[in-house]
């Protein structure tokens, strides 16, 4: 789960870096932009900055930032990442309140 999580993160972040570059005419110019499930959340969301953050979370809180990855990019219950991370329901509920409340705050600096 951790590794497919990872995965679909830098999936996601590449997809981003990508979509900058065609936006300023960078070398895949004339090549059409990937659609799919996560196209709609990557336009509300910088996810280049959201991994910057998470990068900084993860050498700070490395448990909170496993949450995140569990939680926002494979999409798991509070229960599956307890299971996981072989902790209980409500300290994987407290670090996710933790991290979404660390990592806005993070973002922020940045707009």
């Amino acid at each position: 789960m951790a590794a497919g999580s990872i995965i679909i993160r830098r999936l996601l972040v590449d997809d981003a870096r990508r979509r900058n570059c065609l936006k300023r005419g960078g070398p895949l110019t004339g090549q059409s932009q990937t659609t799919g499930v996560f196209a709609e959340q990557t336009r509300s969301l910088d996810l280049i900055e959201l991994n910057d953050a998470l990068e900084l979370l993860q050498t700070r809180y490395p448990r909170a930032a496993q949450v995140v990855e569990f939680r926002f990019f494979a999409g798991l219950t509070y229960e599956e990442i307890s299971e996981q991370l072989a902790i209980s329901v409500r300290t994987v509920k407290s670090d996710w309140q933790f991290a979404k409340c660390w990592l806005y705050r993070e973002l922020e600096k940045h707009t």
